[in-house]
């Protein structure tokens, strides 16, 4: 009974899990109240998240989050801006598609495609920028590329969020972990596609895409 109350036993690890997955919803649903720093609270949200995973760091989830909020918020926030930019701008012409009168119907597809793709980078780059140091076109053509090649996943990932607005509206206080939960089923889903993707760099010898701020190429 003693090892099952222990700080080693499943009891206190799943306490803990609850407490991270709640404390990391509240740091990211404020850190994204300005609304164009969401992109910086998104990354935040999953370096510490694979920290929690990887390193099974339970501890410091508060000082994880505003560590990578300040590394990454200029890149993580011109990121986010333009991912919803695109989206604004497609909405928009989306819904003034009238406007096209006869090729309407096939300018519509194209639009659509393009909120596609962008939702899917939007999936991929910020986990990808949460876990390398990485110039921001590089961000984006890796995140097009692994969203695309791997659809399956890609499909797995759309239904994340359906999935937790299933469980908020199932049970309301899942709204405590919504964000905590997608940044979780997100990392577990992308995290070997990632590795997978570092493999074949490395392999296909090209030159380092992943830097960090000295130069040696390491992991964030």
């Amino acid at each position: 009974m003693g090892g099952f109350l222990s700080i080693d036993g499943p009891l206190y690890k799943i306490l803990m899990q609850v407490y991270n997955l709640l404390v990391l919803n509240l740091l990211w649903f404020f850190f994204s109240i300005p609304v164009f720093t969401i992109g910086a609270s998104t990354t935040a949200l999953f370096y510490v998240t694979r920290k929690i995973v990887n390193d099974h760091d339970y501890s410091t989830p508060v000082k994880g989050f505003w560590k990578s909020f300040k590394q990454n918020f200029l890149q993580a926030t011109v990121i986010w801006l333009i991912i919803l930019c695109i989206v604004l701008l497609v909405y928009y012409n989306i819904r003034n598609i009238h406007l096209f009168e006869t090729w309407g119907r096939y300018i519509v597809i194209v639009y659509y495609v393009i909120l596609a793709e962008t939702m899917i980078i939007g999936i991929y780059i910020f986990p990808i920028l949460s876990r390398y140091y990485i110039k921001t076109r590089d961000a984006f053509k890796i995140a097009f590329f692994l969203g695309n090649r791997y659809f399956i996943t890609t499909i797995l990932c759309l239904l994340v969020l359906p999935a937790v607005y299933f469980l908020i509206s199932w049970k309301q206080y899942f709204i405590l972990f919504g964000m905590s939960i997608y940044s979780f089923w997100i990392y577990h889903l992308i995290n070997k596609k990632l590795q997978i993707f570092e493999t074949m760099n490395n392999e296909a010898g090209e030159q380092e895409i992943i830097e960090d701020n000295t130069g040696s190429g390491s992991i964030k």
